[in-house]
Parts: structure tokens; C-alpha cells; sequence
């Protein structure tokens, strides 16, 4: 009776030893010190010419990557490699990878490719590549391509790393392109881009998710017509550090992304390449910059189209204020807050006038030449050039005046002057015979007429005496006796009566430019400014007049 034999199973080609004989010296020995667990030392840099004691092939490379068979067995602690050149391209794209793969010092000649790979810790620390394609790889433990030199584009686009992702010293060159794209990825640990790290190309890292930090020092990104660092909607769970000699050659995107502590140095951020619009941040490090002036030069540095016009990203500063006010910086933030309204207006938010360059052209020449130097003096604009021009006025005054409402006290400090500085005059004034009284029975009784301005003559002496009623001791006790300085309080403080305003008053004379008439405008120019300081620190009081903090 004869039995049939089922034929043995197939299997994928270059999952068997037998697939690769026959096997080189270098090959034998690597599968030896996997099968041990140890370090196969080939060499002790990333060589720069293969020869027959130094190359592997990157599908022997594979096998071992995969777990071997089962006259290869890898030992749990992974396939350890330094000093190789693989030849040939690595490709784990869709592979499971069971233990670690750790090749320093290597050479390969060809793409990497670990498209959609799941495995544990990778390390290729200090290791020469020819391109590296990870979109959607998948590691339980840490990415390491610390000072490895990579040229064409490294791509980690929805990659998904449990531990770390190390470039510190890395050079990744793709001039022109992407140097390395992490574009959607989530990193469970930290980036580090430092300690000398490089990329020439734009690095990406737009809507990716970083739980640590994100540590950007002593990095150079070159990209100067470009991108040089994108890093729009990111998450980073913990700080930003951008300093100790960071140098960026082009854009910078922030917009929209969050981090939690941002540990930066102010003037290692490139001029007018900052996209801040939507950028938050939990808090700023002690260790960086927390004064408003560089605060303030630092989001200067954004590009011009976002400190202009209708583009005008508003809410990087209500953000930075926020912020500082949180962390009980107030003076800065309200630093920040005046800068920020000084900004709207010379964007054009608060009343679009035309630029200081065209204002003598729209004086000395036709409107229709105005209108080819600077749009806003068009036919159209031009109508609204005074009303405009009011509300542009208001909001400078009340910047110099009160600092938007984030400086009452120097409202109270102006008040304060000017009392001093009226009643300085107003005692002048009354020197020169200037005041006379309100009341209409005592400035035409008979009785005090001696007291009127004027020559008279002492009816006792028989001496000249010029009149002043501000000096006349004749006037009743029960009238109040004239002082510069209740004067002139009495008029800076409009809820507040002192009596001496009701009973005082300039006396003018037909001169339109006598010291009565001056005395009579310096009242009113008084009257007025109390009333302003008044409405203004009740306004800053009930927060009428503040913009409030965004985010």
C-alpha cells in the first residue's frame, strides 16, 4: 500500500541559511555573534571602500534581522554589527522584527527601507546611509541615528516609537528636499536634534506627537529658501529647547503646534522667519529669557506677512502675555501688552492710513499719482483719510496717556505733574492780578473797590497801590481765600469740590493774547485733562478698556 508523503511546506526565499551559500567569512561570523549574543567587530569605523573582511549583504542582513532558522538561531539580545559595509539594499518593509537590531559604524550602500516594520530598539549610531524609508514603522523601544551622515531624504512619516528618537550629531543632507520627514509620527520619549546635529533640507515634524522634550540646541537647520524647521500642529508633552548656539537658515514654523515648557535663547531664532500664529505654551523656562524687551524682539522675528495688515497674527502676543501674567511676570506682560497694541496700529488694524513715505507726495502732488506710491491714498481711501485719521489719534494718545489701560499709574503720575505745573501758574497769574472773584455781589461791591486792578491811591498814605483781589485783605472772612495749589486740584479733580473754582475765575480783557485769556485756556485745558485722567482710570478699573488675554 502505498503512503503518501506530504511535500515539505514553502517558505518565503531568504528565510533559510541555505539561500545565501554560499556564505562569506564576514557573513559566518556575524550569524556566530548573533547566535552568542555578542557584537560581531568588523571594524571600528563606518568604512569607506568594501572589501571581502568587511562586507555583508543586505539580505543576509535580513535573514539574521527576521530571527534566522533554526540552524541560525539570534540570541534575545538581537544582531549587533560595527564596522560593515552591507551591500545590496536592507529591506524590512512589512517585517517583524522579534530582537533589536544594533549596526554601528556601518556602511550601507543602499536605501534602508523599513516601511510599516515592527520590531524593538533600532540603532544605526554612527553609521553612513544612502536614504532611509521608515513611514509607519513601529518600535516598542528607542530609534538611535545619533551622528550617523544620511544623504537623500530620511522619511519616519507616521512612524510610531515608543522610547526615544536620538539624532544628536546626526548630518542629514538632501539639499533642496526633505532631510528628514517625520511628518505625523508620535514618539513616546524624547527628539533630540543636537550636539552638532545638521540637516541640509527642510526638517519636518508637521502634526507629529512628542511626550518628551523636543531638544533642538546646537542644532543647524540650513533650508534658506525654504522650510528649514516645520513643526506646524505638533504636540510636545514636554519643553522646546532652542538655544546654546542654534542656528536656523531659513523658516521656522511653530503655527499652532503646543509644548509645554518653552527653554529657549531669544536670539538664536532667525529674523523675520518666525510662523508663530497659534503657537501656545504651557509656561517659559527659568532659563530662558523672561524680560519683555527680548520677549518682544523675539516675536518681531516673525515673518513680515504676519506683522501686517489684515494678516496681522494677533495671538502670538495676547499668548506671551498670558503667559508671563501666569508665571507672575505682570510688568512684562503688560510690556507686552502695549508693544502688542503699538503693533496693531502700525499694521493698519486700528485705521489703515497711508505709509510716512507717501505723506509728501499726497500733499504736494494729485491724488491719482498718490495712488500709484501707496494704495492707500486711492480715490476711495482717501475719503476716509480723516476718519481714519481720528480713531489712529485716539489710540495713540491713549497709549502715551495710559498705556492702553495697562499703566494707570502713569495716568495718576500726569495728573500729579500737571497739578504741580498748573499751580505753578495759576500763582503767576494771581501775582499778576489775573483772578478776581466768581461771585458777581462781591466783585461789584462798592466797598472793595480798592481791590479791583488798577492804580489807586492809599487814602491814608497817599501812596500808589496797584489792586489784586487775590491779595486783598479787605475781602470778607466768610469768602474763600485764593491757593494756587486747591486751585488747581480742585479743577484736575472733577468729582471733587474745593470751593475754589466756584469762587475764583481769570479775569480777561479785550487782548486775545492778555495773561487772562492764556489763564482762562489753561483752566479749561486742566478741566478737560482731569476729566479724561478720571474716565480713564474708572474705565481701567471696571476693565472696560483692556483687551483681554487669548490664547
Amino acid at each position: 500500500m502505498d503512503i503518501d508523503i506530504p511535500p515539505p511546506p514553502r517558505r518565503a526565499f531568504g528565510r533559510a541559511w541555505k539561500d545565501f551559500e554560499p556564505v562569506t567569512e564576514p557573513e559566518r561570523k556575524l550569524a556566530e555573534a548573533a547566535r552568542l549574543g555578542k557584537i560581531c567587530e568588523l571594524g571600528l569605523a563606518a568604512p569607506q571602500t568594501r572589501n571581502a573582511a568587511n562586507t555583508i549583504r543586505g539580505e543576509f542582513l535580513r535573514f539574521l534581522a527576521l530571527g534566522g532558522d533554526a540552524r541560525t538561531p539570534v540570541h534575545e539580545k538581537g544582531v549587533l554589527l560595527r564596522g560593515a559595509v552591507v551591500e545590496g539594499e536592507l529591506d524590512l518593509e512589512g517585517a517583524n522584527l522579534p530582537f533589536a537590531l544594533i549596526l554601528f559604524n556601518c556602511n550601507f550602500v543602499a536605501t534602508i527601507t523599513l516601511v510599516g516594520a515592527q520590531g524593538r530598539t533600532i540603532a544605526l549610531n554612527q553609521s553612513r546611509l544612502n536614504g532611509l524609508n521608515a513611514d509607519n514603522l513601529r518600535l516598542d523601544g528607542s530609534l538611535f541615528l545619533s551622528n550617523i551622515i544620511a544623504t537623500g531624504e530620511t522619511r519616519l512619516l507616521g512612524a510610531r516609537i515608543a522610547g526615544n528618537f536620538d539624532c544628536n550629531g546626526a548630518t542629514f543632507d538632501d539639499a533642496g528636499g526633505y532631510a528628514l520627514s517625520c511628518d505625523g509620527a508620535e514618539i513616546g520619549g524624547a527628539v533630540f536634534l543636537s550636539k552638532g546635529f545638521q540637516a541640509t533640507g527642510e526638517t519636518k515634524f508637521v502634526g507629529a506627537r512628542i511626550t518628551g522634550d523636543l531638544d533642538c540646541s546646537e542644532a543647524r537647520f540650513d533650508h534658506a529658501h525654504g522650510d528649514a524647521l516645520s513643526c506646524s500642529r505638533a504636540e510636545i508633552g514636554g519643553a522646546l529647547y532652542f538655544q546654546d548656539e542654534a542656528i536656523a537658515l531659513g523658516r521656522i514654523s511653530f503655527a499652532h503646534a503646543q509644548v509645554g515648557t518653552l527653554a529657549d535663547a531669544a536670539e538664536f531664532w532667525p529674523n523675520t522667519s518666525l510662523s508663530l500664529d497659534g503657537f501656545r505654551y504651557h509656561r517659559i523656562s527659568a532659563t530662558a529669557p523672561l524680560d519683555a524687551k527680548t520677549r518682544i524682539a523675539w516675536l518681531d522675528k516673525q515673518i513680515p506677512r504676519l506683522l501686517t495688515g489684515q494678516n496681522f497674527a494677533l495671538q502670538p502676543w495676547t499668548h506671551l502675555a498670558k503667559v508671563l501674567r501666569e508665571q507672575g511676570h505682570f510688568a512684562e506682560a503688560a510690556e507686552v501688552d502695549i508693544a502688542r497694541e503699538d503693533r496693531l496700529r502700525r499694521a493698519g488694524r486700528i485705521a489703515p492710513l497711508p505709509s510716512p513715505q507717501s505723506w509728501w507726495a499726497y500733499l504736494m502732488t494729485p491724488v491719482n499719482l498718490c495712488a500709484q506710491r501707496d494704495p492707500a491714498f486711492s480715490t476711495g481711501a482717501q475719503a476716509k483719510l480723516l476718519p481714519n485719521l481720528i480713531p489712529w489719534a485716539l489710540h495713540w494718545f491713549y497709549g502715551a496717556f495710559a498705556g492702553y489701560g495697562y499703566k494707570p499709574f502713569r495716568v495718576i503720575a500726569v495728573a500729579f505733574f500737571a497739578w504741580l505745573a498748573f499751580a505753578a501758574f495759576y500763582d503767576y497769574a494771581a501775582s499778576q492780578a489775573v483772578f478776581g472773584p466768581s461771585n458777581a455781589l462781591v466783585f461789584q461791591n462798592k466797598a472793595y473797590e480798592h481791590c479791583r486792578p488798577g492804580v489807586t491811591q492809599n487814602p491814608v498814605s497817599g501812596k500808589a497801590k496797584i489792586g489784586n483781589w487775590t491779595r486783598c485783605p479787605e475781602l470778607p472772612g466768610e469768602y474763600t481765600s485764593f491757593s494756587p495749589l486747591a486751585y488747581s486740584a480742585d479743577l484736575i479733580l472733577p468729582v471733587v469740590s474745593l470751593g475754589q473754582s466756584n469762587d475764583w475765575a481769570p479775569i480777561t480783557s479785550g487782548d486775545a493774547w492778555s495773561l487772562g485769556y492764556v489763564t482762562r485756556l489753561a483752566v479749561w485745558f486742566e478741566e478737560l485733562l482731569g476729566w479724561i485722567a478720571t474716565l480713564t482710570l474708572a474705565a481701567i478699573a471696571s476693565g472696560l478698556v483692556k483687551r483681554k488675554d487669548g490664547d
